[in-house]
This record gives C-alpha cells, structure tokens and sequence, in this order.
C-alpha cells in the first residue's frame, strides 16, 4: 500500500514538472482588417498526452469556445479565428492544458484589432510641370497610390488624383483680304489656327489658340427664286435669271464685289391616286378621309417655292360576309357545317384540327369544346375578317377506372390511365398495397403511374406484380369518392 502511494506522488511530481519545465508564452496579436480575414494564436505543451482547450472573454468571464465558422482547431494547440472585423478589438484568449489528469492555464493574451489609415488627396498642376508628392516626382496627370507601415503595423494608404491646369483660350478674328494680323510671332494673312503661349509669373503658362478667317473682296453666290417672285440685285428687283453685281463695305469693314447668279426654282404641282377599302381612312393634308373624292392641298416643295398636290381618293365597297354554322351547338361525336357566300378567297382559322378543310366556304367542324372559327375573305387588295362560334356541349360522365394494367414496357397498356379523368382537375389519389402500406399518390393524378414504387425503402423500384387497393377523390360538385382494385401484371 505505501509503495502505491511513492509511485503516485511520483506521478504528480512528472507532471508538474513538465509544466514547471515548460515555458511557452501566448503573445498578444495585433490584426489589420484587410481580404484575408483570419489570424491564429499559438501554445504549445511538448508532451504527448497534453490536451487543449481554447478560452475567450469578451468582458463576461471566460468561457470555452466552440469549432464553428468564427473559431477552429479549439482544442488543438493552435487556435484560428475567422471573420474578423472591428468588434473582435480587445478580445482575450487563453488556452487550458491537460497533461492526464492535471491542467493548467496559459498567459491572457490580447486580439488588438486595427483599421488601416486611408487618406485621399485631390491636386492639379501645370501641363509640362513637376509635381513632388511622397518622395516621387510625377510629371502627367492621373492616378497615384502609396503606402507606408504605421506604428500598429497596418498599412496607410494614400491616393492622389492629379489633373492638369486648364491653361487652355480660344479666340477667332478676322481680317480683310490684303490686311494682317500677328499671331505666332508673325503677320499672318492666311486663313489657319495659331497657337501662342503667353506667360504669367507664379502660375501656369496661357496657351491662346486663335482660329482666323479671311474675307474675300472678290465674291460669288447662287441666289434661287420661285417663278414671280423677285430678288434686289444690281440696284433694282430682278425677277429675270441672269448675273448681278453689287458693291458694298461688308459688317467687318471690308470692300466687297459680289457677283450673283439669279436662277429659277419651278413649283412641283402632283396628283396621288389613291384606293382604300370601305372602313378605312386616308391621311391627307391633316385630315383623315373615309370617301370617295378629289381633294387638295397647297405645300412648300422641296425647293421652297409653293405645290398642289391633288388626291384622287376611291373607297372600295365590301359586301357583307357573316359566317354561319348549322347546328350552332353539338355534343359529343356530332358535326356542324360552317358557311359563307362565295366572293372571294376564303381562309379559315381555329384551334380546331377536325376542319375538314380552310380554303373551302363549307368546311366540316367536330370540336370537343366551344370553340371561334375565324374566317378571312380577299376581295381585291381588301381583306375582310368576321368570325362564328360552335357551342360544345359537356356531356356528363363519371370516370372510368381499368382493373388492372401492364407496365411491361411493351409499349401496350404501361399505365394506370383514368379515362375522363382530365374532365376533373383537382382530383387525388392514393394506392397501397394489401398491407394498407402506401405505394403511389398524386394530386393531381394525370394518368403517368407505370407501377413504381414511390414510398418506403424502394422508391424507385417496380412494384410486384399483385392487387393494390386505390382511392380515388374527384373534388367535384359531387364530391364523389371511387375505391376499389387494381391488378398489376407483369
């Protein structure tokens, strides 16, 4: 007995100096908030048997922390964290180790957590200037960027947007044929832009662009008039084509001789001949006109002088088409024949597919529900539309239900079809095999069983060939309500 009490004192004594021996420091960490999101925090016992577990305390206590989207590796000598952002700044951590059955607790240390410093400028320079800026000398304008390590370690980041001085004027001027003016550092007579560059102390150079123009003393134009008006040429009203001179001090100053060519614009008087058919309208000279007639308008043509356009209007007359159908209203299996008068090409349009013909003035109809033909008639360039309705009358049914079915995959009776059920929109079924287990159910059904399983360990599977029991709810005004047997046979 007291040799088992030697080894155990020993025991203890092992561990604790192994703790005593180790001397491992969790360090404080500071983290800057950037893309990656994620730092980690080490401690470490060297002994094999030694177990972690992870604490932290955001002012409450300490409490163990758990493997989740934060914190991984809890209990693992290195912990991670994830998601950082600024509520994480000041959190304490610790880790717990066990070595058998003796623990200890490391150091606090601190998650500091640090915005970067970003700091945005705005500048302009002179175009050709230097600008200095953070150590660099930029000679364009644009974007720039630099970054320097604070004392917490984050980055500080600068941006400077630099543009150039708009040191740019525009000017015009004019002189007189023969005249000058100096620009460029010359006397200029010819017609061009020119550029100077004027220089002011303590600010950016003006470049002045000067656009110049020259008017002529020798000038010739064209001057058009309509037939009987007239123009003030050569001192008098001219209404004769030919040549006049004129001279004259222009607005600017200038002596000016202009030459002009008096010509003659001619009217352009049109007639539109037009038809439309009866119901329709003409658009003319801001009317719109449904009649037979002669009207007319007066506009300026193209070339400025005055034109009448004459319209000739006529207004085809359309008979009446009507279409008919006799019987107008059919059951099941009975046909109607549709009619209209033979006047012009016929063309018949429905969703119907049992028209026995569409380009026929007779055609045989035999639809399985209400249903609008549409018929068209081409009368020349006219086209007329009318339409006539066959009523359908429902007949009234119940469903009819199959003993039994073949889902062989011969392509013969491979489903569980429900004939009229299509006539019952929000019916419901159920089928279960002979130990009241439910095999099948659909709501609604619409007739694409093929005796597959759909319920307990083999959906999926193909069901024994056997009996199965169905229940069939047809939710109508009836409420009606089918059960009974189905035999599958394979």
């Amino acid at each position: 007995m007291r040799f088992k009490h030697i080894l155990f004192v020993y025991f203890l004594f092992s561990i604790f100096k192994v703790f005593a021996a180790d001397t491992d420091t969790l360090l404080n960490q500071t983290y800057c908030i950037d893309d990656n999101h994620y730092t980690e925090f080490y401690y470490n016992r060297d002994d094999v048997s030694t177990t972690y577990q992870w604490q932290s305390d955001d002012g409450s206590g300490f409490t163990n922390l758990q493997n989740n989207s934060n914190f991984s590796g809890v209990t693992t000598n290195t912990l991670g964290i994830s998601f950082i952002d600024a509520s994480y700044d000041g959190l304490l951590i610790r880790c717990i180790v066990t070595i058998a059955t003796v623990s200890d607790t490391s150091n606090s240390a601190t998650l500091y957590v640090r915005e970067p410093f970003y700091k945005e400028e705005v500048d302009s320079m002179c175009l050709g200037g230097v600008y200095y800026w953070h150590n660099d000398t930029i000679l364009t304008e644009g974007t720039y960027y630099d970054s320097l390590q604070t004392i917490g370690g984050c980055d500080s980041i600068y941006k400077l947007d630099l543009s150039h001085i708009n040191n740019y004027k525009y000017d015009t001027n004019l002189v007189c044929e023969g005249d000058s003016i100096y620009l460029q550092n010359a006397w200029q007579t010819q017609e061009g832009t020119y550029t100077d560059t004027i220089i002011y102390p303590n600010t950016c150079d003006t470049i002045l662009i000067t656009q110049l123009y020259v008017e002529y003393k020798n000038q010739f134009e064209y001057k058009y008039i309509c037939d009987g008006d007239s123009a003030f040429l050569g001192g008098a009203w001219q209404t004769d084509p030919g040549l006049y001179f004129d001279n004259y001090v222009s607005a600017n100053g200038c002596d000016i001789t202009l030459r002009t060519r008096l010509l003659l614009k001619s009217t352009s008087d049109s007639t539109i001949t037009k038809s439309i058919c009866e119901g329709e309208t003409y658009y003319f000279n801001g009317q719109n006109y449904s009649e037979s007639g002669t009207y007319y308008h007066t506009e300026p043509g193209t070339n400025g002088c005055d034109s009448v356009v004459t319209l000739n209007l006529t207004v085809i007359e359309l008979p009446d088409i009507k279409p008919t159908a006799t019987p107008a209203s059919i059951k099941d299996g009975e046909t109607s024949q549709l009619f209209i008068e033979d006047q012009g090409s016929i063309m018949w349009y429905s969703t119907d597919t049992t028209m026995s013909c569409t380009d026929c003035n007779n055609p045989i109809v035999s639809p399985t529900e209400t249903t609008t033909y549409y018929v068209t008639m081409q009368i020349g360039f006219c086209e007329l539309t009318d339409s006539v309705v066959v009523k359908y009358i429902e007949p009234e049914f119940d469903v009819d239900i199959p003993e039994g079915f073949s889902p062989n995959k011969d392509g013969v009776n491979d489903v569980f079809t429900i004939k009229y059920l299509e006539k019952f929109p929000y019916n419901e079924i159920k089928i279960l095999n002979r130990w009241g287990h439910k095999v099948f159910e659909a709501k609604p059904y619409v007739n694409n069983w093929r005796g597959v399983n759909l319920f307990g360990i083999s959906i999926g599977e193909d069901l024994p060939e056997g009996t199965y029991f169905y229940i069939l709810q047809l939710h109508d005004d009836k409420n009606q309500v089918f059960k009974g047997y189905i035999y599958i046979k394979r």
